[in-house]
C-alpha cells in the first residue's frame, strides 16, 4: 500500500495534467492500493468558472470515506494489517466545532487496540501550528 498525503499531481487547475499524472503513475497504482488525501495543490477553485474546492480531486481519487462513517472524501480511515491508518484534511474544516474534528474523535473512539495495535495519522500540513506564512 502506498500512502500519500496530498500534492499529488500538481496539476494547477489544468485538468488534462491531471490525466497526463493518472497515465503516470496507473503502472504503480494498477500494482497495490494509493491511499490518498488533500494537499494545497488539490484545492483547486477556479473563478467565476468553477467555485466548489476538491472537485477533481474528489472526482478522480474516490477513497473509502464512507466506510469509515466520513461524510466526505477528503477525510476517512481503515484498518490494514493490524494498523488504523487516518488520513486527515488540511484544506477543509478542522476546528474543534467542525465535522472533521468530530468524525475524528468518533473514529479513535471506535478503534479496538487489541486488534489494531498501531496507528498511523498522515495529514498534509499541520492542524496547529506557528507558521503564520501558510
Amino acid at each position: 500500500m502506498f500512502l500519500l498525503p496530498g500534492d499529488l499531481a500538481y496539476a494547477y487547475k489544468v485538468q488534462h495534467l491531471w490525466d497526463s499524472f493518472g497515465g503516470f503513475v496507473a503502472p504503480l497504482s494498477s500494482q497495490r492500493p494509493w491511499m490518498v488525501t488533500h494537499g494545497n495543490h488539490e484545492v483547486e477553485k477556479i473563478a467565476k468558472v468553477h467555485t466548489t474546492p476538491f472537485t477533481t480531486f474528489n472526482a478522480r481519487w474516490k477513497m473509502p470515506h464512507e466506510e469509515s462513517g466520513s461524510d466526505s472524501n477528503l477525510y476517512y480511515s481503515f484498518d490494514v494489517a493490524g494498523v488504523h491508518v487516518i488520513m486527515l484534511g488540511s484544506y477543509t474544516d478542522f476546528d474543534r466545532k467542525s465535522k472533521q474534528y468530530k468524525w475524528l474523535e468518533g473514529d479513535l473512539k471506535k478503534v479496538n487496540r487489541k486488534n489494531t495495535p498501531w496507528l498511523v495519522m498522515l495529514v498534509h500540513a499541520p492542524w496547529y501550528n506557528s507558521n503564520t506564512a501558510h
